[in-house]
């Protein structure tokens, strides 16, 4: 189905974006 693989694209979206902030704060 298409919602649910642009919900999976949501999905990675969003793990990429805390990892990068995670990410962020440890550099910091």
């Amino acid at each position: 189905e298409r919602k649910g693989s642009h919900f999976l694209a949501f999905l990675g979206l969003a793990a990429a974006l805390t990892c990068y902030k995670k990410l962020a704060k440890l550099t910091t």
